[in-house]
């Protein structure tokens, strides 16, 4: 029979219910700060650049930090569920999102200024480059094993665990192909004004943090408390 519901500590629990409280809060304000920026070129997906370090305003930047801290503590409880169960894969796919996620922000948040460039010359761009170019295999990375852990979870479990899989594994490419779409218009539709543009940016901004929200929620209705005396570590 297929287990529904993951069953962890009430300590963790709430670790896990105000991380995806505060993580709500966060994404909403990280909306608030990308609204009425000038409208450019750029595919823009809230869900994935803010992962490498891609922050807009030193607000932005603070904010993207404590949100991804916020992920990265649910990520944690589920992590932890599937150990008990002994998911290994599924287990190890969580950890690669983890880890990269980790990663990719300590990476975007090294300043260029702190390269000694002529301690080490070559030094400065080689990095610089390597910070650029980093973001975008990450994303690829945390996609593809975000959408294997999805497709896991929905084949291995029922219940509210299935859909959280199932959302894990759409949601995310919805996103995605979102900021993509906005990319086309700008480049491909010709006619279309800087405040059409902008119109459709919000929408897509807004519509991507509803996806980022969907997320936490469903990742919160995977799990129940159990007795700490009933816990296995």
């Amino acid at each position: 029979m297929k287990i529904n519901i993951f069953e962890i500590t009430k300590r963790r629990i709430s670790i896990l219910g105000w991380s995806v409280g505060m993580g709500i809060v966060f994404l909403l304000i990280m909306l608030s700060e990308s609204l009425g920026n000038n409208v450019d070129g750029d595919s823009y997906d809230i869900l994935a650049t803010n992962i490498a370090g891609d922050f807009k305003t030193e607000l932005y930047g603070l904010v993207s930090f404590a949100f991804i801290v916020c992920s990265l503590l649910t990520m944690e409880q589920l992590r932890h569920a599937l150990y008990k169960l002994n998911r290994f894969w599924l287990q190890l796919a969580q950890i690669v999102v983890m880890v990269l996620t980790v990663l990719g922000l300590l990476v975007g948040l090294v300043p260029a200024e702190m390269i000694d460039t002529d301690a080490v010359p070559g030094v400065d761009g080689t990095f610089l480059r390597f910070q650029v170019a980093l973001p975008f295999y990450i994303n690829i990375v945390i996609s593809l094993s975000n959408l294997c852990l999805g497709i896991g979870l929905a084949r291995c479990f029922g219940g509210r665990i299935r859909q959280y899989g199932i959302a894990l594994a759409v949601l995310p490419v919805l996103s995605f192909l979102s900021g993509e779409l906005y990319l086309y218009l700008y480049n491909n539709v010709g006619g279309l004004t800087l405040q059409t543009l902008s119109t459709y940016n919000t929408m897509i901004l807004i519509f991507q943090t509803a996806i980022g929200i969907a997320l936490l929620l469903l990742r919160n209705r995977t799990m129940k408390p159990i007795e700490e005396k009933e816990e296995t570590y």
